[in-house]
């Protein structure tokens, strides 16, 4: 949007309207026919239906389905069924997520949208703000929206909240000015769509309506900005379809074996096949991935961090950079009064309370403030003054006479008050305006400028008091002459507490922390320094905005400081470290936030404080609006990502002994030592159950204090997955050779030998995988809450599976002697002893 500058007399020919009579409702028609309703439509809408036919084109849950068409045609309703029940929450969950996640744009349209009063043809009458046109005339009042981007052609002491769509935290003051520009910063006589009235009120004209307003621009921008899948889902789809192709070619080739070279008859080479195609694809990776990342959101509620989707759950373990929002998140989000200077000294606000002199000046400064005040400022005045004395009791028995408002010359506003038959003036505002109406000497006006030089290099806000005893009110030129000057005082938004341990936390896990903010350069290398930045490298909107193409990813690598920045570049910000390799994990609360949300990797928006744009579009909403609790989101997603690694490295080293006894076994002649309702039982109740296990595992020591992973860093590396294949190969043939040595005393004793050890492997293998990196003493595992869970849950299956005659029917099982358990659970120690020892050597 361009920024140069515009005569508002040539805007009003250019929309032929008239500043007092706006245009006429004929007009108003054919302008809302050719050019469109004043509303955000978003690019394109998905219902809750298509996000779910859109999820059915991924190739697991299109594995799944096939084995479930296949099983149905064989007349195995059971099997089918459980197949269709591990398909459908996969694709339902992930279609409810992403649905959810377009509803932003929806929001923003809603936010923008509001009623308004609309002058046409000289009549003011209240309009759908969808329905203003450009050229329309508009009145606005405190605690209104603003309902598109508009000239100010008159006001009264407009007070505008543009924090949703700036970033700013401070009101920006609007007044009528013979030109303006569409610049968002600094901008005195524009108000925006979707932004808020909260003092005075205003005649504007209309010249930017629906998509081109600067809420539209961010809308757009939203609904170009695809979310995209995490480097771990998309390692699984690899795996999945990888995976897929193997099992449909060894679905035809066993297929083909048995019934060319075995000679057996269709429906049991079929059986034999799709025994081998389930044991092949992974079914319970998916599912443990979903159970998993559910359970990661739920620890992460116990630490304020609400999840909206769960990818973002196993991608905070890799965050890298953290793009921080300055108010509200590194901030209290409140203008605290926190300096007094008064007679040529600056006190602590805490200080001052105990001066000599504090009634008189907590009285001027509640005495020039609004009745019930809206500005941040006067609210934190009368928050201050209600420590030393109510600010209601300083308004008993006086009468407010005269109000005058805000002087866009001078900058400053003045109250007369009347108490016993006297007058009294009392002002506050910039210290410019104010000193230029005091009696005062030189040498104490550049006292005054230099204490208020100094605390604004702190970042502070200021405002100036002065006051002036009147016989009679005269008129404010005469009333504000000669006023005394009394005092200055200094706001500032505190640092939350925890935020400067929770930076060095950062530095430690090598995670780099950058601001970006729509505040002044001074405020925001004031909240860097405060809360403990090493170093502080500033750049600011318009400097980012000039520098060329080719060096723009140096110069945002070289910068962890940006104050007034704009949505477009928040977003081209987060893009470049994207590009860069880097994880980024951005926080925001505004609408100007949204766009670099959903672009970002995790998305983390304001809870309280955020707008609804801003919570649809992230990933993550913090419930407490606290920086704090996004680095303790980062370290439990680190522990979760480290858990859900050691579950996965289970599941491989298990899924091993499946699949060779599938294909194997078959080839080898031997009836099936698993049919599909062992598999299915296998991958889809006792895995994912097990998993449940690893989830609740502590944090390593070290969680915090090595980097981040890299974004095209394995899941499982190279090195681990051949252990864990060697360590599934070998449970494989000690089930093999108690398979075959079993079939002495028949096919179901063999079966239920080989299962049994199958079973006790499974819990040594959750013990080897619990103890991670490390070897597994004794003393580590008894300890181990978690493995004695799994051991549990093992004990438990395999007895049900042992003593229920139903379970026995259905598993084609039959109970073992004492013998035969003992050497089954002797034999499964095998390959975890075979772990540890290689654990030993490589470790």
């Amino acid at each position: 949007m361009g920024n140069e500058m515009r005569v508002v007399s040539d805007l009003l020919r250019e929309l032929e309207t008239d500043e007092k009579n706006g245009i006429s409702q004929a007009e108003a028609i054919q302008r809302l026919e050719r050019d469109g309703r004043n509303e955000i439509t978003p690019k394109k809408t998905s219902s809750a239906f298509s996000s779910l036919l859109a999820f059915f084109k991924e190739p697991m849950l299109w594995l799944l389905v096939g084995a479930a068409a296949i099983y149905f045609m064989l007349g195995d309703q059971f099997d089918a069924w459980l197949m269709l029940l591990a398909a459908i929450p996969i694709a339902a969950i992930d279609a409810v997520i992403a649905y959810q996640t377009e509803n932003a744009l929806e929001k923003l349209r809603q936010i923008a949208s509001p009623r308004a009063r609309v002058v046409r043809g000289g009549m003011e009458f209240e309009a759908d703000s969808a329905e203003i046109v450009r050229g329309d005339v508009f009145i606005v009042h405190e605690g209104e929206v603003i309902p598109a981007d508009a000239v100010v052609l008159e006001s009264s002491y407009l007070k505008v909240d543009e924090s949703a769509l700036s970033g700013e935290s401070m009101l920006v003051e609007k007044e009528r000015a013979d030109s303006f520009s569409e610049e968002v910063f600094n901008n005195r006589n524009v108000v925006f769509a979707g932004t808020t009235v909260l003092g005075g009120h205003a005649r504007c004209v209309t010249f930017k309506t629906g998509l081109e307003t600067q809420y539209g621009h961010i809308g757009g921008m939203l609904s170009r900005i695809e979310t995209a899948k995490t480097p771990l889902q998309k390692n699984i789809d690899q795996i999945i379809t990888f995976i897929g192709i193997i099992a449909a070619f060894l679905f035809l080739f066993l297929f083909s074996i048995q019934i060319v070279v075995a000679g057996k008859q269709w429906p049991a080479a079929l059986l034999d096949a799709v025994s081998l195609a389930i044991a092949v694809i992974p079914e319970e990776f998916p599912v443990t991935f979903a159970l998993f990342l559910s359970l990661g959101a739920w620890s992460l509620a116990y630490v304020n961090a609400l999840v909206k989707r769960m990818a973002a759950v196993e991608t905070l373990g890799s965050v890298s950079v953290i793009c921080s929002d300055k108010t509200g998140t590194l901030t209290t989000g409140r203008m605290t009064l926190t300096n007094v200077y008064y007679d040529g000294y600056v006190n602590s606000a805490d200080e001052f309370l105990a001066h000599s002199r504090t009634r008189e000046v907590l009285e001027a400064a509640v005495l020039a403030c609004e009745r019930k005040p809206s500005d941040p400022m006067e609210k934190s005045i009368f928050e201050y003054a209600g420590r030393f004395r109510a600010p209601e009791d300083m308004q008993f028995k006086r009468a407010l006479e005269v109000e005058y408002s805000f002087d866009s010359k001078n900058r400053f506003v003045s109250n007369v008050w009347r108490y016993g038959g006297k007058f009294k003036l009392y002002a506050k505002g910039s210290i410019e305006g104010i000193l230029r109406q005091c009696d005062i000497s030189d040498e104490a006006r550049q006292e005054i400028e230099k204490a208020h030089d100094r605390m604004a290099k702190q970042g502070m806000r200021m405002l100036a008091l002065a006051c002036k005893p009147l016989d009679s009110i005269q008129g404010r030129k005469r009333d504000e002459e000669g006023m005394g000057f009394l005092a200055l005082l200094a706001f500032s938004d505190p640092v939350r507490q925890g935020v400067p341990e929770s930076i060095k936390d950062c530095d430690a896990a090598g995670i780099r922390v950058m601001m970006l903010t729509g505040d002044h350069k001074a405020t925001a290398r004031a909240i860097a320094h405060s809360i403990g930045f090493s170093r502080i490298d500033h750049m600011e909107g318009s400097e980012l905005a000039a520098v060329p193409k080719d060096g723009l990813a140096r110069s945002i690598a070289s910068h962890n400081v940006f104050s007034r920045v704009l949505p477009e570049q928040k977003l081209t910000i987060v893009s470049s470290l994207q590009e860069q390799g880097d994880t980024v994990a951005v926080t925001g609360d505004g609408v100007n936030d949204a766009p670099a949300l959903k672009r970002a990797d995790i998305g983390v928006a304001m809870g309280k404080r955020g707008t609804e744009v801003a919570r649809e579009a992230a990933a993550i909403v913090l419930l407490d609006d606290n920086f704090v609790t996004i680095v303790k989101a980062i370290r439990q997603g680190r522990v979760i990502y480290d858990n859900l690694k050691k579950a996965f490295s289970y599941l491989v080293a298990f899924h091993v002994p499946i699949f060779l006894s599938a294909f194997v076994i078959p080839l080898l002649g031997m009836p099936l030592l698993l049919m599909p309702i062992h598999i299915i039982f296998l991958e889809l109740f006792l895995h994912p159950v097990i998993s449940i296990v690893f989830q609740r595992e502590p944090a390593e020591a070290d969680v915090m204090l090595r980097p981040p992973r890299k974004r095209d860093a394995p899941f499982i590396e190279t090195k681990s997955v051949l252990r864990l294949v060697v360590e599934g190969t070998l449970l494989f043939l000690l089930c093999l050779l108690a398979y075959s040595s079993g079939m002495a005393k028949g096919e179901t004793h063999a079966r239920s030998l080989a299962f049994t050890l199958l079973i006790f492997g499974e819990a040594f293998l959750v013990a080897g995988e619990l103890a991670g990196k490390g070897r597994a003493s004794l003393s580590k595992l008894a300890s181990n809450n978690s493995l004695l869970v799994a051991m549990l849950v093992t004990l438990v299956g395999w007895t049900i599976l042992g003593s229920s005659s139903v379970a026995q029917t259905v598993f084609s099982i039959i109970p073992l002697t004492q013998n035969d358990v003992l050497i089954a659970l002797l034999l499964s120690m095998i390959p975890f002893l075979v772990s540890e020892t290689w654990k030993r050597i490589f470790h």
